[in-house]
């Protein structure tokens, strides 16, 4: 059995396990089913015939930089919608080896990852688009960073992401990081919309690369792109002021 017989199988198996598991969880929603067996049929055929996959690599090889950073790591308050521990400390080390003044993140939740970007770096601020709601004041009552001393970094924004307007951020961001909807169509939409809003030397995050509709758009961005994961997260990187990358961790 050849590579890509073997990928065919390992992730074809894989995915027809998690769409057992959907099916018999979620017996109520069978739109969702569909979509979800759509995304699968696609991101298997892409992920082994189409495009390659991303390399994986270590943080430390990447960012050799990063060797000696302190990092100040704060306990979630919510769990469901935070980013892991080790996501979490590569993303601040990002940040704190770039003194990134200007992110922008796609995805808000409840403020856990918009807090803690802004107060690893008191010159930083961050932009964070989220669904629109009914009523704004409750809605950022909720957030992590209310009432904190980095709620003057934060702007927080409201829209759909794959129709909002971008104009005015084009072109100034540091980092970008995507972590809305995990669909094929609105993550590619998203990828589009962030290679336009990093600056020259900017980087562009997706969590949540191993969903396969999220891997799927972002392995069509390559050969033409220079995206590695990072060993142990979800994270896929696009990191504007590499030119290489060290060898794939096997």
């Amino acid at each position: 059995m050849n590579l890509v017989q073997q990928k065919i199988w390992i992730h074809g198996l894989t995915g027809l396990a998690r769409f057992l598991e959907e099916f018999f969880i979620d017996v109520t929603k069978p739109s969702r089913k569909l979509k979800f067996l759509r995304g699968l049929i696609y991101a298997n055929y892409d992920y082994v015939v189409r495009f390659p996959k991303v390399r994986v690599c270590d943080f430390l090889s990447v960012y050799p930089a990063a060797r000696g950073l302190e990092i100040l790591m704060l306990l979630h308050r919510d769990e469901r919608w935070s980013l892991s521990d080790l996501e979490t400390l590569y993303l601040l080390a990002l940040i704190s080896m770039r003194k990134a003044p200007k992110i922008f993140e796609i995805g808000s939740a409840h403020g856990e990852t918009t807090y803690a970007m802004a107060r690893i770096n008191q010159d930083t601020h961050v932009f964070s688009l989220d669904l629109p709601v009914d009523d704004i004041v409750a809605h950022q009552n909720k957030m992590r960073w209310k009432n904190t001393p980095q709620e003057q970094q934060l702007t927080q924004l409201y829209g759909d992401s794959r129709t909002f307007d971008y104009s005015s951020y084009l072109g100034q961001m540091d980092i970008v990081l995507i972590d809305g909807d995990h669909s094929y169509l609105t993550c590619k939409s998203d990828s589009a919309k962030a290679l336009k809003l990093i600056n020259d030397k900017g980087i562009i995050i997706w969590d949540d690369y191993n969903a396969l509709e999220v891997q799927r758009a972002v392995n069509e961005l390559l050969p033409t792109e220079n995206i590695f994961q990072l060993q142990g997260t979800g994270f896929a990187v696009l990191d504007r002021s590499l030119t290489d990358l060290p060898t794939e961790i096997n």
